[in-house]
């Protein structure tokens, strides 16, 4: 996250973190769905299949379900988080972001790497630690020995095996002229150049550590858009990992419907990527998300509109987005934030779980190490699907965006022996883990507008 705007809330606890700059050319269409929208209008009721094939299986990547740990300066902590962010179960948690980068207002420093660690083990997850580019501790520019003395505390120092370190945080935006600090004339070239000076550095240090870069914010698009093919081009041999951020959807049009079909755009985004990673050579190796939000703007005074940080809907989008991640296969996909003073944290500064927080909590509890494929659902409904660790279940999780109560049949196929169909009723703008036996028994568990006006966590479904 950049450093543009901060406002301090009125928690006491809590101060709102840096606001990442604005993505111009990442903008969402706008959507024309029947069905998709904030008024509930007259109740309706539709009908429909699920059609789920276990015919092809493929195994979840082990690190897909992250986290960025946020937010340790402005004097605040994660405190008290440790709990709800366990049962959430990450396989790896960020440290890093814009304040990191440059260390500022308060530095990362040694005591700031012990506590994060201590944070990432007490919640189950492998820390990734990102170097600064823009200033050290002390404020100076960081060089080869900044990079190595990292590797050295953590790894020799402390003894804490650190697998994954990362370079810098969206260099893509460090000359724009709003961004504190600015670097005027930082190009692509300029990060390859520190890149080939630190990777070999860490290195020498610790030969087993894992590299991820380059981090961009937004610039892995095409043309003047594209820092990715040069930077891949250049210094890609570096990254064991290739790393980007995702922020889709200006804080201006943040509406039910453009989050509705934020999943496909998604989609597209990663086989773009993917293009450009296999047309510089780097095809084969594993793409991260390691930053993503609805939006990058969690203002609250700014952000009002009804699909904004910490609404209902942008508990959906966070389903369909890691739903995403897991089925196309993303090293990581890392929501934005732990906790924090504006509305992109998944606990709010009185760890409050928002609704986000229940789409991470749903595939956490209900989703399974083995991917299968959807064939078939109604439009406005999207389903991922895995079968459980002893494979004698299929685990589903379905999204509901339309404003209708979808009464849905699950026809489940490619099994040894045929499953009986099953029937569950899906609320308006709801999102559902549905589990199936091969016998045919279904229990589900949904979240939806309910459980968000009761302040409770998903609530099970009876079989129709």
């Amino acid at each position: 996250m950049t450093s543009v705007v901060r406002r301090i809330l009125g928690f006491g606890l809590l101060f709102a973190l840096a606001a990442c700059a604005k993505h111009p050319a990442d903008k969402t269409p706008d959507a024309g769905d029947a069905g998709v929208g904030p008024d509930m209008g007259t109740p309706v009721t539709m009908t429909g299949t699920l059609t789920i094939s276990a015919a092809t299986r493929t195994p979840r990547t082990p690190t897909a379900m992250g986290l960025n740990y946020w937010s340790w300066t402005y004097g605040s902590t994660l405190a008290g988080t440790e709990d709800p962010v366990r049962t959430l179960a990450p396989s790896v948690l960020r440290i890093g972001g814009h304040n990191n980068d440059w260390n500022a207002p308060t530095p990362f420093n040694d005591a700031e790497v012990d506590r994060a660690i201590t944070y990432a083990r007490a919640v189950g997850a492998e820390p990734i630690i990102q170097v600064p580019i823009l200033a050290d501790i002390a404020g100076a520019t960081p060089t080869a020995d900044t990079a190595a003395a990292m590797v050295t505390y953590a790894n020799i120092t402390k003894g804490y095996g650190v697998k994954y370190f990362s370079i810098g945080n969206e260099p893509d935006l460090y000359a724009d002229p709003t961004q504190t600090p600015s670097v005027p004339g930082y190009t692509a070239a300029t990060y390859c150049r520190d890149v080939k000076a630190f990777v070999p550095a860490m290195r020498a240090v610790d030969p087993s550590i894992k590299v991820l870069g380059p981090e961009l914010s937004w610039k892995y698009q095409s043309g003047a858009n594209d820092w990715l093919t040069p930077i891949l081009t250049e210094c890609g041999e570096h990254f064991d990992i290739v790393a980007v951020h995702r922020y889709p959807i200006d804080p201006m049009r943040t509406t039910t419907a453009t989050g509705a079909i934020d999943a496909d755009q998604f989609r597209a985004m990663i086989v773009a990527v993917r293009q450009k990673m296999t047309a510089t050579g780097h095809g084969a190796k594993p793409l991260a998300l390691t930053e993503t939000n609805i939006t990058w703007n969690g203002d609250p005074a700014i952000s009002t509109l009804e699909a904004s940080p910490g609404t209902l809907p942008a508990g959906l989008w966070a389903a369909d987005t890691l739903g995403v991640g897991l089925t196309q296969g993303l090293w990581t996909t890392a929501l934005w934030s732990i906790r924090e003073g504006w509305t992109l944290g998944l606990l709010s500064p009185a760890n409050v779980k928002r609704p986000a927080y229940h789409a991470y909590s749903l595939f956490a509890e209900h989703f399974g190490p083995t991917l299968i494929a959807v064939t078939a659902a109604p439009s406005g409904v999207r389903a991922y699907a895995s079968r459980n660790v002893v494979d004698d279940r299929t685990q589903a999780i379905v999204v509901n965006w339309t404003t209708a109560t979808q009464v849905l049949t699950i026809d489940i196929v490619g099994l040894p022996a045929a499953v009986p169909a099953t029937t569950v009723s899906l609320a308006p703008m709801t999102m559902t883990a549905v589990e199936i036996t091969d016998l045919g028994a279904l229990a589900a568990w949904t979240y939806g507008a309910a459980e968000l006006q009761g302040a409770t966590g998903p609530r099970a479904l009876n079989p129709i």
